[in-house]
């Protein structure tokens, strides 16, 4: 039986008798204690998103090594196992170490596979010296690394993707048309409210990742994924401001 090792804290980091600063939001400790609570409150369709990427990724996987970077606490990684009787090796990569250190007490008591926990920059030439992968996971990640960099990551996971392995990216996105931009964000409001926050969280957390999480346009993605030289490409999930994209190396 899989045990998660999961404190169930709740997500208070910006709550008003808080004395976090937004400014200096980073994937620390007081994040990382708490980052269950906060992504699965502030993803809509979190568990819908983790069986997909994870049923996604396992079709894919041929030679039983799939790379989760920006890994986390190891949710990704979890749902991977949940969903195969098959040893998996799997390279969870994240430059928190914060965040690997909730991840290895998740996944520390789980037997038959083969993890391993990497802390390492995403763009970082170096990133797949453990061998080439039949996947590549970026589950909710590339959004908060400098848009400068993201080619050169995509580029560097296609060289380093077996042919007929795959990418599976998902991301915060915004609309070319402003109008619809502004209705799916006010939704996405809204259902945080409805998963708890308080209107001062939401708005010291939008402050807070004003200039750390700087989304795409879909159509942005897409691009990044082909001229990396991806064959197939194509949408698998998308609730408003959020999409998955899945791209396959011929």
């Amino acid at each position: 039986m899989i045990s998660q090792c999961v404190d169930n804290k709740t997500d208070t980091v910006f709550a008003e008798n808080n004395s976090f600063s937004p400014e200096s939001f980073a994937f620390d400790k007081r994040v990382a204690i708490v980052f269950d609570d906060m992504v699965s409150r502030s993803v809509p369709g979190y568990e819908t998103i983790q069986l997909l990427v994870a049923d996604l990724a396992l079709h894919f996987n041929r030679k039983n090594l799939i790379y989760d970077l920006g890994c986390s606490t190891g949710n990704t990684i979890l749902s991977l196992i949940k969903r195969t009787d098959k040893p998996l090796r799997l390279i969870g990569v994240d430059n928190s170490a914060d965040m690997l250190a909730e991840c290895k007490n998740k996944l520390i008591n789980i037997p038959g596979h083969q993890i391993e926990l990497v802390d390492e920059d995403l763009a970082s030439r170096s990133l797949y010296q453990k061998g080439k992968a039949d996947v590549v996971i970026l589950n909710l990640v590339l959004q908060f690394v400098r848009p400068l960099l993201r080619a050169g990551i995509i580029k560097n996971a296609y060289r380093n993707i077996e042919h007929g392995g795959c990418l599976i990216l998902v991301e915060k996105t915004i609309q070319k048309d402003a109008d619809l931009n502004k209705l799916f964000i006010d939704y996405y409001h809204g259902y945080k409210k409805e998963m708890g926050y308080s209107e001062l969280e939401i708005s010291n957390k939008r402050e807070a990742l004003e200039n750390k999480l700087i989304p795409f346009f879909l159509d942005e993605n897409i691009a990044l994924l082909k001229e990396a030289g991806f064959s197939h490409v194509s949408p698998f999930f998308q609730w408003m401001n959020f999409s998955g994209i899945l791209a396959v190396k011929n």
